[in-house]
């Protein structure tokens, strides 16, 4: 864990990554590792919901944390409309100034072309497969061969020669999409509806609830007790909304 809730310091303590699947607010699918990182999780998850409900979910909404190259072309196979932002989003929003403006995201150009902020282009000069990971992917490498007599390189690169960039250019095509799903009216509500859900979720389950640690050992015993957990959640959530719509009912007739 990065932050250990009761001693109150970033010590590195050993936890479990608890991920929860929500759909209109409950707790639909759980999926419990002790890996730190959650871009390996969104996989698992994706296929434990399929094993549950016979189907993969046609929407997947998910934080910066879940976008990987795996996980968007996982999502285009088995037709998921995948919502969700990517590592250096916002700093591609962020204006550009002679801080920044030598970094890889900001040469990019509109035709998926690369140049430098002295208006030098990139040159394709190689690629690669790249073998790690769930996908196969080609790593294509470029290289501004316009360094030497640039008076600015010595703040665009530490290299000894020219300036070079490694991409993906499936991953930008992901890319792309992601900020053309993320800039309609649907993209936006179904983010907002994210924060709301999920996080709340979590917010519910720690703050108004108590829980904030499991209490069982073994990956077994504590998904056992996140399940039981999440059916209490459920059920509870369930009760209120009856309670609501009788309620709202009731309040309509003596109207």
């Amino acid at each position: 864990m990065k932050y250990d809730y009761y001693c109150h310091n970033n010590t590195f303590k050993p936890g479990y990554n608890v991920q929860f699947g929500i759909s209109g607010g409950f707790i639909s699918e759980i999926f419990i590792n002790s890996d730190a990182n959650d871009l390996r999780t969104y996989i698992p998850v994706m296929d434990r919901f399929k094993k549950d409900y016979g189907h993969y979910p046609q929407i997947a909404v998910a934080d910066a944390g879940y976008c990987s190259f795996d996980n968007n072309k996982f999502s285009l196979i088995h037709s998921i409309d995948f919502y969700t932002k990517y590592v250096g989003m916002t700093e591609e929003n962020k204006r550009i100034t002679e801080k920044n403006k030598y970094k890889t995201i900001h040469m990019k150009q509109d035709d998926g072309s690369y140049k430098c902020p002295e208006g030098y282009s990139f040159e394709e000069v190689g690629e690669r497969k790249e073998t790690r990971g769930v996908y196969d992917r080609i790593i294509k490498q470029l290289e501004n061969k316009h360094c030497g007599q640039c008076p600015n390189k010595s703040k665009c690169t530490k290299a000894k020669g020219n300036r070079k960039i490694s991409i993906s250019p499936e991953l930008e095509s992901y890319k792309d999409n992601i900020r053309a799903k993320l800039d309609t009216p649907v993209g936006k509500e179904l983010m907002n509806a994210r924060r709301i859900y999920s996080e709340g979720t979590f917010g519910i389950l720690k703050q108004d609830y108590g829980y904030d640690r499991v209490y069982r050992r073994g990956l077994s015993g504590v998904e056992e007790e996140i399940t039981l957990m999440a059916i209490g959640f459920n059920l509870r959530k369930y009760t209120k909304e009856l309670k609501d719509r009788a309620m709202k009912k009731r309040e309509k007739l003596l109207n």
